[in-house]
């Protein structure tokens, strides 16, 4: 999944890149969100290898390194998700680069006075709460702001934004374009499910009844929910967005071609 992960996204990418007639807002946005979620799988997947082939032995600046790209890439998906235009793009970045900082602001003073021991395969900003002694409501203030401000306000932007489609699409006037309306919010709808709900899983995975799973289970299910999304997304833009479907056909057609004309 890994190696799927990385190459489907940067194949979408490079085909994005550079086919003129794909350097629209729409495909733009598609190869930023490939972007970032071959971040968020390099900042998880490779210490996780490591760690099972070796160690189970992360520094501090490594955990925090982890947590801020890890943060980034998914509050950078969030914004992504629910923005259309390419100039409201810059200006989610600096609000998840803003977010991410303060995660790491807030932990670096902390006093990590318990055993150095995280219960998860990856460092994240709760797992590290744990360790310190002390007031933490400043702390989770902060997390359930940062929540609000970067999942909850996006999402329910992408609902209000649906609902004025479909609103739309049942004027008289607009029954043409119902179809492609349609099947471009499914294909915009499908990433966005994918993942929201990885994120639900990411908060669901502290409940008791996942709790009693043996540790490598739950540990490779905590993993896979940054795998699997970035896994699938290249897949669904790729079948059900006939411009890039027509992209990769037209390319590899032609590297057919040029290897026939060689021989």
């Amino acid at each position: 999944m890994f190696t799927a992960a990385i190459v489907g996204n940067c194949l979408l990418s490079l085909v994005i890149l550079r086919d003129h007639q794909l350097h629209k807002a729409m495909y733009v946005l598609m190869a930023a969100l490939s972007l970032t979620d071959i971040m968020s799988v390099l900042s998880i997947l490779p210490r996780f290898m490591q760690n099972v082939a070796s160690f189970n032995y992360i520094s501090l600046r490594e955990c925090m390194a982890q947590m801020f790209f890890l943060h980034l890439a998914i509050r950078m998906q969030s914004f992504t998700l629910s923005r259309k235009a390419i100039g409201t793009f810059v200006v989610a970045t600096a609000a998840a680069v803003a977010t991410c900082l303060g995660n790491v602001g807030f932990v670096v003073p902390l006093n990590l006075c318990k055993p150095p021991v995280i219960v998860a395969p990856y460092c994240d900003y709760l797992v590290v709460l744990f360790l310190s002694c002390g007031d933490l409501s400043g702390p989770r203030a902060y997390i359930q702001a940062a929540l609000a401000i970067t999942m909850v306000l996006p999402a329910c932007a992408i609902v209000l934004t649906y609902a004025l489609i479909l609103y739309e699409c049942r004027k008289p006037g607009l029954r043409s374009g119902q179809r492609k309306a349609l099947k471009t919010c499914g294909t915009h709808f499908l990433v966005v499910s994918v993942f929201f709900a990885a994120i639900f899983f990411s908060f669901a995975s502290g409940f008791s009844f996942l709790e009693s799973l043996p540790r490598p289970l739950r540990y490779a299910l905590q993993t896979a929910q940054y795998v699997f999304p970035p896994a699938l997304n290249p897949v669904i833009y790729g079948l059900r967005t006939a411009e890039i479907r027509r992209s990769f056909s037209r390319r590899f057609r032609g590297k057919v071609v040029d290897g026939k004309a060689e021989r």
